[in-house]
């Protein structure tokens, strides 16, 4: 084990305690999680959730296919980042055409902080986007010490110019635990093999993704009024067995968290009320043009629900992915991502690595914040 990595597991678990009051809780409103077993001290790398972590990143991708209910055999792109101490490597280039050079192609992987294995952050890209689209999430979190998963959702990627298929509303869940499913079941001598912890998983998505949030977290779908618009529309066209899926839903029970990306629930796809019954914990970013959408559905919740909001003033939709490619003219790139990576990470290590520093809830809480451009609202 490196210098680096010594003195990082001495001091990650009394960062990631904090200090725990009689009642199990920090302050009045943030219970201890709850975590399984030999996981009850699962290490994370530093305290500054605003800054990069210890370790450069290294990344891969592979195919993977799999049986997905409903359809059959499809086959994805999984996109892996990871902690890596290489210094020197050759940059990505997403979908053959978009560059990553701050990641290491096939870089060494530096061990997990925990025996536990490397906590895992998974990722659904846009509609007509691809899962490196949200790089600068998935590489904060490797410098961390965290895996981050994003599939590429086939037939709904930047290349793709079919219309969006009744199918592709639960295939990206699917696709999300099927990419998930394809890393943790690496086999020697895999350098991940055996290495990742999937038990517990937190989730993001952006834009379309923020769907792929809800389906995942177990939001019912409005399966009456999807049956009605597959029989209307030829584009929607779907199948008994593809409605079964959407009766049964697509939720994951390893997962922890969601973080939604300037995106918000569509009724044409899910039930009004399908979300008040959700147990997951949800961080919901949204920008100028969702902010009276994540307004009305902040106020909609459900009442036991563990939902943070934060709005944007004047961010673009590519402010939370995308834009270092597609630009932003009334937010500053480098600023939107250091923000949005911060509260992402800060919520990920709360729900699945129990941090429960005053620092970190603090910034959870809004007490402490991380800019004026951002407002936020939370249940109590």
């Amino acid at each position: 084990m490196s210098r680096v990595r010594l003195l990082l597991a001495a001091m990650a678990w009394p960062l990631a305690v904090g200090c725990l009051g009689e009642s199990g809780q920090v302050g009045n409103s943030w219970p201890s999680v709850e975590m399984p077993g030999s996981c009850q001290q699962m290490a994370s790398a530093v305290s500054d959730v605003s800054d990069a972590g210890p370790f450069r990143v290294g990344y891969r991708t592979f195919p993977h296919t799999y049986q997905a209910a409903g359809f059959g055999e499809r086959t994805i792109a999984v996109h892996v980042w990871y902690p890596t101490e290489d210094l020197e490597g050759d940059g990505a280039r997403y979908l053959d055409l978009w560059p990553d050079d701050d990641v290491l192609v096939d870089a060494a992987v530096a061990g997990p902080l925990d025996a536990c294995g490397f906590p895992v952050l998974a990722y659904s890209h846009g509609h007509r986007a691809f899962g490196g689209s949200a790089a600068h999430l998935s590489r904060h979190f490797a410098s961390h010490g965290w895996v981050t998963v994003a599939p590429d959702h086939t037939g709904n990627l930047l290349n793709d110019d079919a219309p969006r298929k009744a199918s592709i509303y639960y295939l990206r869940s699917t696709d999300l635990a099927a990419a998930v499913d394809a890393v943790a079941g690496l086999a020697d001598p895999d350098p991940l093999a055996g290495q990742v912890a999937v038990d517990r998983v937190v989730v993001a998505g952006h834009s379309f993704g923020t769907h792929t949030m809800w389906a995942t977290s177990g939001a019912s779908f409005a399966v009456t009024t999807i049956s009605a618009n597959c029989d209307t529309s030829t584009d929607l066209a779907c199948t008994d067995a593809q409605l079964e899926v959407f009766a049964d839903g697509v939720a994951d029970d390893r997962i922890v968290g969601a973080i939604h990306m300037d995106g918000t629930m569509s009724g044409d796809w899910f039930d009004p009320d399908s979300h008040r019954g959700i147990q997951t914990p949800q961080l919901v970013m949204t920008g100028a043009e969702r902010q009276a959408a994540g307004q009305d559905q902040f106020e909609q919740r459900g009442v036991d629900l563990e939902y943070t909001w934060l709005d944007f003033a004047n961010a673009c939709h590519e402010t939370f992915a995308g834009a270092q490619w597609f630009g932003c003219d009334d937010f500053d790139i480098d600023d939107g991502y250091k923000l949005v990576d911060a509260y992402a990470l800060a919520f990920a290590r709360h729900y699945l690595l129990n941090d429960q520093s005053q620092e970190l809830l603090a910034i959870l809480d809004g007490t402490t914040a991380l800019s004026d451009k951002v407002t936020l609202q939370r249940t109590e």
